[in-house]
């Protein structure tokens, strides 16, 4: 049973994700704002978790 389960999700369809370094040379710079959008996003979380740690 377990091998008939991975081998079905295996096969299932899953999106194309391709290196992040493709998007910009695709798309041009336009991404490269939405990546340190994202960045300073992240920074952001990680400093209040860190500061309501520190609380």
């Amino acid at each position: 049973m377990k091998l008939y389960l991975v081998t079905l999700l295996s096969m299932t369809a899953a999106p194309a994700m391709a290196h992040t370094g493709h998007v910009a040379a695709q798309s041009g710079h336009d991404h490269m704002a939405a990546y340190v959008a994202v960045g300073a996003a992240a920074l952001a979380a990680l400093y209040g978790v860190l500061r309501a740690r520190a609380a």
